[in-house]
């Protein structure tokens, strides 16, 4: 295993990605990093110290306009459906 991802909540992901980053492995990491700054500077200087790589990542997934369109997509036991565009985002 090379790299992990982390999917949990920013008041626990700074300190199980610190031990993640002191194994040596990779990280992909979900913004916000964590609740503090010192939390995430913490994180930050156990990622350099190991050597690893780390990549934030920002989900849309419960925007509205994300929403709005992933509620309108058919369910799979509908068959097979002509694939729809995403809604265009003005982040």
């Amino acid at each position: 295993m090379d790299a992990v991802a982390l999917a949990v909540p920013p008041d626990v992901q700074a300190d199980l990605a610190t031990r993640v980053a002191d194994k040596g492995r990779h990280l992909l990491l979900d913004k916000p990093l964590s609740l503090t700054a010192e939390a995430a500077d913490r994180l930050a200087a156990a990622i350099d110290g190991a050597g690893v790589r780390s990549l934030v990542f920002f989900t849309l997934r419960f925007t509205s306009s994300v929403a709005r369109w992933l509620d309108g997509l058919p369910s799979a036991s509908s068959g097979p459906q002509r694939p729809r565009a995403p809604p265009r985002l003005d982040l």
